[in-house]
């Protein structure tokens, strides 16, 4: 199997609760980000997506800059975990998050072998985040609205030179028809367009089973993580003393 190249991209959130992926499939949505501040949505926006065979790049979790951003940024990780992805985004818009904030929920994703990215845009992260090139090693998805829609590879902030996702507009789909390119929904939802450069395994876009086997891994492990081995252990005692097994 080779690679396919950048493809656009929509991301979600449980502001979008109806998703219409079979829609957007036919509009040439190729893959999807999906929020987790809401994990039951997020799981159903996910399995109704692969069903219509868009691909699931990956999940974010929303900073808010206060206590509860630790478990935003599990609720992530257990959705990533849950459906065999491998990134989780953090989004950094919010004037509370502080660098310290930030650099706690990286920490969070990669000690849970997750790849981290950044979501953000160049105003915020000069006047919020000093500018700080900290973590311009992590993948930057790059929010910049230009409503017409040209994507935007070349940055230059935050130590960033080059976006892997740019968001270009926060009001609907990409028409090269329409007016300044932009048409203002895909199927009667307001969508984030983006356009997602890097590129993905040919696998990804045509069959699951190495991702299914990758949730199935992890349910096995839930499961025997919850097992008592004591009590295993009487109960295979004590069918060895009823002559059941030897």
């Amino acid at each position: 199997m080779g690679l396919i190249g950048g493809g656009q991209t929509l991301d979600v959130s449980n502001y979008q609760p109806a998703i219409i992926p079979a829609a957007w499939k036919d509009a040439g949505v190729e893959r999807l980000i999906v929020g987790c501040q809401r994990p039951d949505i997020a799981r159903s926006q996910i399995a109704s997506a692969r069903a219509a065979g868009i691909v699931v790049r990956a999940v974010y979790a929303y900073l808010y800059g206060n206590s509860g951003d630790s478990g935003q940024v599990q609720n992530a990780i257990d959705v990533a975990r849950e459906f065999g992805l491998f990134s989780v985004w953090l989004d950094a818009e919010e004037a509370a998050l502080t660098i310290q904030g930030l650099r706690n929920a990286v920490a969070q994703v990669e000690a849970a072998g997750f790849e981290a990215g950044i979501y953000t845009g160049p105003y915020y992260w000069i006047n919020h985040m000093g500018n700080t090139t900290e973590f311009a090693c992590l993948p930057l998805w790059y929010a910049s609205y230009l409503y017409t829609g040209v994507v935007l590879r070349e940055v230059s902030f935050g130590g960033w030179t080059r976006a892997a996702v740019h968001q270009y507009t926060t009001t609907g789909t990409r028409n090269d028809s329409a007016p300044g390119g932009i048409s203002p929904q895909i199927a009667g939802v307001d969508v984030d367009y983006d356009f997602d450069f890097e590129p993905i395994p040919e696998a990804d876009m045509i069959d699951q089973d190495l991702r299914d086997a990758m949730v199935m891994r992890e349910q096995i492990r839930g499961v025997a993580s919850n097992i008592d081995l004591d009590v295993v252990k009487k109960a295979i005692a004590a069918l060895k003393a009823a002559g059941v097994i030897s």
